[in-house]
């Protein structure tokens, strides 16, 4: 058979056979609401300004990649986080000290009425030995008068993030200091947590609400918690995820984190 008879189509390597499959992206799926990635889209700047690419170096501007320009801002020099480059899987991450770093998102979410969200983070000690570093690494904006904890010093996660009443999540038996995978999904009447794919707690009853998003502090209540450790990425969607997409988010992170 001549060379060109061949019924096969030229593949991405240049060989004869199926084509490669594109990479996954988050943005393959539909409702992506925010997607933050610590190795792109840093910033010196609240406007912008230059590049932050060196090591310990503070971010005053985190850009959403989804496309619905939902940065992450601190106009405050001495509340920025900062880049550590090649931490996790040869991967930057952004590291909040449990002191004074947080950021804002500048641009509120609006008319959710279901959500999830994946994240990929390590806090410095588990559980924390002082309150004060027992900061959510995310605090969604609902008028709560109970803090989120990721973890709180007797090393359960309590969770008030897309809902008006805080979970107690529970006390995983991974340890929280190594990088792992967090997912909260929640509608009117569902709300889930799961670490590593794994469910740590669900329950029917739920009042999703959101008005704006903190990242690093949980700010709204009497007392200041802060996070104190790293985040690689997160995602957030404005629906629950099917099985087969949760996987494919889930898979994503695994691999491009190395979490196991």
């Amino acid at each position: 058979m001549g060379f060109f008879a061949s019924s096969g189509i030229l593949n991405r390597r240049g060989f004869f056979g199926g084509t490669t499959a594109a990479p996954f992206s988050p943005s393959d799926i539909s409702g992506l609401q925010l997607w933050l990635d610590a190795t792109t889209g840093l910033f010196d700047a609240t406007s912008g300004g230059s590049a932050v690419t060196t090591d310990g170096s503070a971010v005053a501007r985190w850009e959403d990649q989804s496309g619905n320009g939902r940065h992450f801002k601190q106009s405050t020099s001495n509340d920025r986080p900062v880049l550590k480059t090649s931490i996790q899987n040869s991967r930057n991450i952004i590291r909040f000290d449990g002191s004074n770093d947080f950021m804002q998102m500048d641009s509120a979410f609006s008319g959710i009425t279901a959500a999830c969200y994946f994240i990929a983070l390590k806090i410095a000690s588990d559980p924390p030995s002082v309150q004060s570093k027992t900061g959510h690494p995310i605090e969604f904006l609902t008028g709560q008068t109970l803090a989120s904890h990721y973890a709180w010093v007797d090393g359960n996660i309590y969770d008030n993030t897309l809902t008006n009443s805080r979970k107690t999540v529970g006390n995983p038996s991974k340890n929280l200091t190594e990088f792992n995978l967090y997912n909260v999904e929640a509608t009117s009447n569902l709300w889930t947590a799961r670490l590593n794919k794994t469910q740590l707690f669900t329950t029917t009853t739920n009042t999703i609400s959101i008005s704006g998003v903190n990242l690093g502090a949980n700010l709204s209540q009497a007392v200041d918690y802060f996070f104190d450790g790293d985040i690689g990425e997160l995602i957030a969607y404005s629906s629950i995820l099917s099985s087969a997409n949760r996987g494919k988010v889930e898979d994503y992170l695994y691999t491009k984190w190395a979490i196991t």
